[in-house]
């Protein structure tokens, strides 16, 4: 009928799966599919998401309308996630540890870290960035990040904690199945954090693990890192389910 605005509930997209890509802040794309899709009937039994996509997938296994997290988009103050690097006066090196390396990965690690140096001593002479004189290059090193990591995980997890009432949530604490993916620059490998894999570990570190940028943001427990560096649109964890479940990528 013509002037008809009214959205048809969807039926064959009634029980889907939702695999939430990274892409920075482009992720608030994300909130406006998730109202067509609220609004259409569409339910996720199953949530996948790598970087900024899986903030997105985390707050809707944890169970959040549209408007939850539009409420959290407005109010929150996004620029309080850049806080400059905590330095310890400890050693933290795990990515350039000699032990069981042999001494062509010791070479190459340490041809890394010269290099790692050269360029942060660029960006202070060049001063490409605000950030790159509050911290200094041997502090860096030690932190791997100049941002804090850390508060990505506070933050997640004070949401986590408002939406569902529950003190640190954990991942077998989920109704809807999750999969959140980051990379392991220990390991040189993909980690997957699930209510399978880690199913004691906090929502809310998984979902800083996957965020934290190289360079930018601190790993978390000093390897885990931004998982778009492993699989940007991480659908390949369904892939092994052939069954009739419908696969919808953000």
């Amino acid at each position: 009928m013509a002037g008809d605005t009214k959205i048809s509930k969807a039926t064959y997209f009634s029980n889907s799966i939702g695999v939430f890509q990274g892409g920075g802040c482009k992720a608030i794309a994300y909130l406006g599919a998730y109202k067509v899709a609220h609004k259409r009937g569409i339910m996720f039994s199953e949530l996948a998401g790598t970087s900024a996509g899986s903030i997105f997938a985390a707050l809707i296994a944890a169970g959040a309308s549209p408007d939850d997290i539009e409420t959290i988009i407005r109010k929150e103050d996004f620029k309080q996630f850049t806080k400059t690097a905590k330095v310890s006066h400890e050693d933290n090196s795990s990515l350039f540890s000699d032990t069981k390396k042999t001494f062509c990965q010791k070479l190459r690690m340490r041809l890394s870290l010269g290099l790692l140096k050269m360029n942060l001593f660029i960006l202070h002479v060049l001063k490409a960035h605000r950030v790159v004189s509050d911290i200094s290059i041997d502090d860096f090193i030690k932190v791997y990040g100049i941002y804090d990591s850390s508060y990505i995980q506070k933050k997640v997890n004070a949401w986590f904690n408002n939406l569902c009432h529950v003190e640190n949530l954990k991942f077998k604490d989920l109704k809807v199945p999750l999969y959140i993916i980051s990379g392991n620059v220990s390991k040189h490998d993909v980690k997957i954090w699930s209510q399978d894999e880690t199913p004691d570990e906090l929502v809310a570190k998984a979902v800083a693990a996957s965020c934290s940028i190289p360079v930018f943001f601190m790993p978390i427990d000093k390897c885990h890192v931004d998982g778009g560096i492993i699989s940007n649109r991480p659908d390949f964890i369904f892939h092994q389910n052939n069954g009739t479940r419908a696969n919808v990528r953000g």
